[in-house]
């Protein structure tokens, strides 16, 4: 089908595009995430018009409002930068129905590639953070002792997360399936190490991924970590969702030099894997 390809060519340039972009400034660039919801509502649309499958359309714009929905709240609480948030609204309208030449999953295409990048990211982010760790080797060492000694914390997500294999021990039981029990079985090995991947991950984010930079060099998104106070006035409150293009032309105004900011890891080549993975082999990761 011509409209699968022209979707794929497209997604494909945008997000090899981004993950360039990612690696060297940090930053997506909006034009693209926009470009690719553009040009995935208007191709969706222009085939069902013509053709009058109209589900071709629905489950594009179904896929966009859920990750808009999930990728905001994700936003809104840190755990993602809003490029990478734009950017996937943009890939779920794209690639949410399975191209013509791989056989239909029992999963939704989108949940496959969703599934897919979050595995890539898991990996990509523990070798990233191990990389940094190693290069910052007495920061992350001290770091690492300071969160390991937070059994409180290590423990809450324990529990969470010895809850979750439960449940998912229980649905094993009742499955016959063998690929999605296997695919249950990898998920509860996953479940077993997040909390020490996420001590691990949490030690490199405060030993090594802070650092101070030039008013000037500051863009918008970027995280400043602390409040900007001048003569008991303060010039910048610090914001989950980053800093503004204003709140940067306060900063000039005030002469403020430089500002505190959490380097973020580039996380778009994990979402460029888990894509390529997926329109090649067109199932989830681990999955015969």
């Amino acid at each position: 089908m011509i409209v699968d390809i022209i979707l794929i060519c497209v997604g494909l340039l945008g997000v090899i595009i981004a993950a360039i972009s990612d690696i060297k400034t940090r930053e997506v660039p909006n034009i693209v995430s926009y470009g690719l919801i553009f040009a995935g509502f208007c191709l969706r649309l222009i085939h069902s018009v013509v053709t009058h499958e109209w589900g071709y359309f629905l489950w594009g714009a179904v896929s966009f409002l859920v990750i808009f929905i999930v990728g905001n709240i994700l936003y809104r609480t840190a755990q993602w930068g809003g490029g990478d948030t734009k950017l996937l609204m943009g890939v779920g309208i794209i690639f949410a129905t399975t191209p013509f030449y791989l056989k239909e999953g029992i999963f939704p295409f989108i949940i496959i590639i969703i599934f897919n990048i979050a595995v890539f990211g898991a990996f990509y982010g523990l070798v990233y953070g191990i990389i940094i760790g190693l290069k910052n080797k007495k920061k992350f060492v001290a770091a690492l002792k300071i969160n390991y000694k937070e059994k409180k914390f290590l423990w809450e997500k324990i529990s969470a997360i010895s809850f979750a294999i439960i449940i998912l021990s229980v649905s094993y039981i009742f499955i016959a399936d063998a690929s999605q029990k296997l695919l249950l079985s990898v998920m509860s090995a996953l479940l077993l190490i997040f909390p020490y991947m996420l001590v691990l991950m949490r030690s490199v984010e405060k030993g090594c991924m802070y650092k101070q930079i030039p008013v000037k060099k500051l863009t918008e998104g970027d995280w400043v970590e602390e409040n900007v106070i001048i003569n008991k006035k303060i010039i910048y409150k610090k914001k989950k969702e980053g800093i503004e293009k204003s709140d940067i032309t306060k900063l000039i105004e005030a002469k403020v030099q430089s500002v505190l900011v959490k380097e973020g890891i580039p996380f778009v080549p994990p979402f460029l894997m888990g894509i390529v993975y997926s329109l090649i082999f067109g199932q989830i990761i681990f999955m015969p």
